[in-house]
């Protein structure tokens, strides 16, 4: 399933990316407003900006949890974002816990 899902995000990414495109096209900026893997400079939208129009730049803020002991985000997760806003944990619950049997 993770394949699958893989290429649903990337078809995502794409069609982002073109409406960014589009809406920059008039030489002034777009914004994009979405979840942090649709703009991690390794695979999401701004890695097909930078191949699209490589002399256009932009600015990747990521938006990033403590983790549950209050630590911060790890170096290696800050690393993918221009800028890293951190805030408190949120209370959620568990994604996964809709998909497991009884």
């Amino acid at each position: 399933m993770v394949p699958m899902m893989r290429n649903a995000q990337e078809a995502r990414d794409a069609a982002m990316t073109d409406a960014m495109f589009r809406a920059s096209a008039s030489g002034r900026p777009a914004w994009l407003i979405a979840g942090n893997g649709h703009v991690r400079r390794d695979y999401g939208v701004p890695r097909f900006l930078a191949q699209l129009a490589p002399k256009k730049s932009a600015v990747v803020v990521g938006f990033l949890e403590r983790e549950p002991d209050g630590a911060l985000p790890s170096e290696a997760e800050r690393q993918v974002y221009d800028v890293v806003w951190v805030t408190e944990r949120a209370e959620r619950e568990d994604p996964c816990k809709a998909m497991r049997g009884p």
